[in-house]
């Protein structure tokens, strides 16, 4: 190929605008592509893992960007680059041959009860890769999603199961929040010495918890952390993070704290769709005694777009309203238990509902907004619409694209980042959204 240095670079650019700077950033600039011949081209990545991923994921995107600019794709190889995950990083320290300290695990929280799906496989995935090679793999890894749809959950499995396949390491699971708690009681107890040791020098594997609570904190709590991190990490010891949102999307964080997070792999874990969330009602169920038929599983899936811990909370109040009149689990005895729950959840804010609100606040055809119509006037309260989707009914980038007929989830996400930038700085748009909440009774 001609130019392939040139070809190359204009192909990377287009898909850096397609996928976004997070993605881009985590599976491109990790790999090297290079001529192979004729048509030909090897991609190296750094490990199988990545490479596995990348082929199901990737491939598919560099090969119609190539297709894009020289109208044919070429042959790839994926191949995994020798030295490339070990390059710079300090000389490993033998592992401990005594029973190592294990702290803070939740019990219930394992790899076993986890419910994979296509929301939430990749961070599975990525967890349980860096629990069975802990610090050789993703370093740090950093779990970012909303409320309730199982960081928590996989935080506490990457412990259990390092803890089962290397009982000799050291490993500590803690919120952000307690942390700073104990920094702050170390320096009135006069005790940072022995803060500073337990957290430098301790613990092999990191586990925090919720780091967004760091953002706003006094300079001290995060430079603290800051120094922590990158002891354990000069030591090849493991870190595991998650928050509620992207590294850079946390306000008031150091630039370093945010460097440092965005260094190692940043992944999302999304709202489950239907088929994940009948098969986590159905697992639950199972884990609680609960005769659920698959017709009642997916009359309540479908009710409630929100996250994990809500499928749960119906299923709980199924089994007691079950217990006192003691009756099986009947369609009708879910909508007993579940009534103001689910109707007002679920019903009532349905993507229909979205779409009907929406369409009369801008005053559009409703046929118009899941059309393909590009029209402006079409286009602003489509992304509004995606918008409420996703930020207040939790629903996944691939439903919303799906509810819009077909529609790429690249192009959902750029319609919600879109509305949430310019409902920061247009007073207009920012009244018809808190609106549009009112009316859906989206709580405030």
């Amino acid at each position: 190929m001609e130019n392939f240095e040139n070809l190359i670079e204009r192909i990377l650019e287009k898909i850096r605008e397609e996928i976004g700077e997070n993605a881009f950033s985590t599976w491109f600039e990790k790999i090297s592509i290079r001529e192979d011949g004729e048509n030909a081209i090897a991609v190296y990545v750094p490990n199988k893992f990545f490479g596995e991923w990348f082929s199901k994921n990737y491939l598919p995107i560099l090969l119609k960007a190539f297709r894009d600019e020289v109208s044919t794709s070429p042959d790839v190889k994926i191949l995994i680059e020798e030295g490339l995950e070990d390059t710079g990083e300090p000389e490993k320290v033998p592992l401990k041959k005594k029973q190592g300290i294990c702290l803070n695990l939740i019990p219930k929280y394992t790899f076993e009860n986890f419910v994979v799906g296509k929301s939430n496989e990749f961070p599975y995935s990525a967890s349980f890769a860096v629990a069975n090679d802990p610090g050789k793999v993703y370093n740090p890894l950093y779990i970012y999603g909303g409320v309730g749809l199982g960081k928590t959950h996989l935080l506490n499995a990457i412990g259990h199961r390092t803890r089962k396949l290397h009982p000799d390491l050291n490993i500590i699971y803690i919120s952000a929040e307690s942390f700073m708690n104990e920094f702050l009681k170390a320096i009135r107890m006069n005790t940072m010495e022995h803060f500073r040791k337990r957290y430098r020098q301790t613990f092999d594997v990191l586990l925090v918890d919720d780091v967004q609570f760091l953002s706003g904190n006094k300079e001290s709590t995060q430079e603290e952390f800051f120094h922590t991190f990158n002891a354990l990490f000069n030591l090849n010891k493991q870190i595991v993070l998650t928050s509620d949102r992207p590294p850079k999307d946390i306000e008031q964080l150091q630039e370093r704290l945010r460097s440092r997070f965005e260094m190692g792999l940043v992944v999302e874990i999304k709202p489950p769709e239907l088929e994940t969330k009948v098969a986590i009602l159905k697992k639950k169920a199972e884990l609680y005694s609960i005769s659920l038929p698959n017709e009642i599983a997916f009359y309540i899936a479908e009710r409630i777009h929100s996250n994990v811990r809500e499928l749960e909370g119906a299923l709980l109040r199924i089994k007691a309203i079950s217990a006192l009149k003691n009756s099986p689990v009947t369609l009708e005895l879910v909508k007993e238990a579940l009534h103001g729950f689910i109707e007002e959840r679920g019903a009532k804010i349905s993507p229909e509902r979205v779409l009907k609100e929406v369409s009369e606040a801008f005053k559009v055809k409703l046929s118009d907004l899941r059309s393909r119509r590009r029209f402006k006037q079409i286009a602003l309260p489509r992304q509004v619409a995606m918008f409420i989707m996703r930020t207040y009914l939790g629903m996944s980038y691939p439903e919303i694209g799906l509810f819009f007929g077909g529609k790429d989830h690249t192009t959902v996400i750029h319609s919600v980042r879109k509305i949430e930038k310019e409902i920061t700085k247009d007073i207009y748009l920012q009244e018809i959204v808190e609106n549009l909440k009112k009316k859906l009774l989206i709580e405030m």
